[in-house]
């Protein structure tokens, strides 16, 4: 969430296709003004833990949760490539999400075991 100077409607837009005007919509972020302080926030928590150990991040559907941690996760993962003393191969995070269980119960032991897979994948798609 950067402060880059505020861009206007790209009016050549309108003259491009359907396809092209629905794709700029669906795929435009406008940050709102509380989104990019939790972003500052949420990173300085990461950066300067004292000694907090978890950080939630919590709120309605569609509000940008998933956004700003996306966003955190891109900015720690360019943090660590431009950190000389970061050992290559790092992994400077890790986000998974927790699916709604169909069952209504939810399973640590799954969410667990598929968090450790889908990391030892990861990194070996990364060697």
């Amino acid at each position: 969430m950067s402060d880059q100077p505020t861009q206007g409607f790209p009016h050549e837009l309108l003259d491009q296709p359907i396809a092209a005007r629905r794709h700029y919509f669906e795929t435009k972020v406008v940050a709102h003004q509380r989104l990019k302080e939790t972003y500052e926030e949420l990173l300085h928590a990461i950066r300067y833990p004292a000694g907090k150990s978890l950080i939630l991040l919590v709120g309605p559907t569609g509000v940008g949760k998933t956004t700003l941690l996306g966003r955190t996760m891109k900015q720690l993962i360019e943090d660590a490539a431009g950190d000389p003393t970061t050992t290559p191969g790092h992994t400077p995070a890790l986000m998974m999400e927790a699916p709604s269980p169909e069952s209504g119960n939810f399973s640590w032991k799954d969410y667990l075991r598929d968090c450790v897979q889908r990391h030892q994948t990861d990194l070996h798609s990364v060697s």
